[in-house]
This record gives C-alpha cells, structure tokens and sequence, in this order.
C-alpha cells in the first residue's frame, strides 16, 4: 500500500461528518438539531472534519498467494493461523471504526478456462458485504472494465 506522507481536507467527508454529527436519534426515533450551523464553523473546525489519509494498493501478482488454489486472500489482520495476502486494516482499526471485515473477507484469483481475473467472497457471513459497481457479488465476479468499485462494507477501492 502506497500513502501520501500526510493527511489531506475531503469536502465529501466534511459534508459526511458535519450530517452525522447534526444529526442525533433521541429516543423516539425523532431526528434532532444539535449542532450549529454549517456557517459557523470556523475553517479549522472543517479541516478537521474533513482530514483523511490518501492511497493506493497496488495490486501485484508477486509474491504468489499463501495458498495459490485459492488465489490472493484479503480481509483484516495480522491473524497468526490465517495466511492474509492483502491486509485491508488491522482488527483494532475495524473495531474502533465499525468496518465490518471477515477473515478471510474476499479472493482474487484467476479462471482456469479463461484466465480473466476475478473477486469473490470468502465468507457466507450476511456481514461479509461484496459489492462490485454496485451489485452483490455473490458468485465470483470478473474484474474485465477499465475503471470499478469494489466496496467492503465501508471500505471502497477503485479498481
């Protein structure tokens, strides 16, 4: 994984933020105010908000997999039983931000007949969420367009 040596403002994470802070359930259900409005928050305050670390992974196909039947595993780790090829984050950063990730969470790897690449789940857990451009990726996936999404539950990759 590649990342820039410093956090960079996201005005999509700032607007996120800000609504989630806004926006408080009392008991009833009911949405509430409880913040002040977008305007009176200083620069500094937003730039907060909005701070986020910036990068890539680069996939490669060196070195081989753990366990080259399966192809290259993702999920979350280290785990000391499991072989992970591609740590997405550690268990603690899943925890204190509620990112739902199974080990293992998902598999790219190869057809045999066609040699096209593909992602699929790893886990038949309903917390195990696939999504590739939007549809659940319940069978495995070919990643045969030029630019997609794949989203693990809160965790998207452009790919």
């Amino acid at each position: 994984m590649l990342v820039e040596p410093e956090q960079i403002c996201d005005d999509e994470i700032v607007r996120l933020r800000r609504e989630m802070q806004r926006t408080k359930y009392d008991t009833d259900g009911e949405a509430s105010e409880t913040l002040t409005e977008p305007d009176t928050d200083t620069e500094e305050q937003l730039k907060e908000l909005g701070m986020v670390w910036v990068g890539c992974y680069l996939l490669g196909l060196r070195p081989q997999p753990a366990v080259p039947e399966k192809g290259w595993v993702a999920g979350k780790g280290p785990l000391e039983n499991m072989p992970i090829d591609l740590v997405l984050c550690t268990r603690s950063f899943a925890k204190s931000h509620d990112i739902k990730l199974r080990n293992p969470h998902v598999r790219f790897n190869f057809f045999r007949d066609s040699k096209g690449l593909y992602v699929m789940g790893c886990s038949r857990s309903p917390s195990a969420q696939l999504t590739v451009n939007g549809d659940a990726a319940t069978q495995p996936y070919h990643l045969n367009q030029h630019n997609m999404k794949i989203q693990l539950d809160k965790l998207e990759y452009q790919f």
